[in-house]
C-alpha cells in the first residue's frame, strides 16, 4: 500500500517494538502494539475525536475505563464497541464516527 494508506503514531512514549502488528484505522493500515488498549492506539494516532453521536456531535473519550461509553467505535463490523475496554488484535478493523443508530432500530421505534 502507498503512503496514503497508512496513518503514523506520533504520541508515543516509546518507539514501537519490533513485534508490532498491523491493524486498520478508518481503512488505513496503523502500527500497534501488544498489550495495548484500542483508545491507546487512537491517541497515540494524535485521535481525540473518536464518535459521534446521534445528534451528529463528535466526542472524544471522557473516563477512559468503560463506565462514559464516549468512546465508541466499530471494530470489525460490531458498533459500539467501547475503545478503552477492548485490546488490539492482529487485523482488527476499527472504524470511527460510525456509531449512529441504524435504520432498522429507528423505523422499529427501539432508539
Amino acid at each position: 500500500m502507498s503512503d496514503t494508506n497508512i496513518i503514523f503514531r506520533v504520541n508515543d512514549i516509546e518507539s514501537v517494538p519490533a513485534t508490532a502488528f498491523t491493524v486498520l484505522v478508518n481503512r488505513k493500515q496503523v502500527q500497534a502494539c501488544a498489550g495495548e488498549t484500542v483508545l491507546n492506539l487512537l491517541f497515540a494516532l494524535d485521535m481525540r475525536s473518536i464518535s459521534t453521536i446521534n445528534c451528529g456531535q463528535q466526542v472524544g473519550a471522557y473516563c477512559g475505563m468503560g463506565v462514559c461509553f464516549s468512546c465508541t467505535v466499530c471494530i470489525d463490523g460490531i458498533e459500539n464497541q467501547r475503545a478503552c475496554q477492548r485490546m488490539v488484535k492482529e487485523g482488527m478493523n476499527i472504524q470511527t464516527h460510525c456509531n449512529r443508530l441504524c435504520e432498522a432500530e429507528i423505523r422499529s421505534g427501539l432508539a
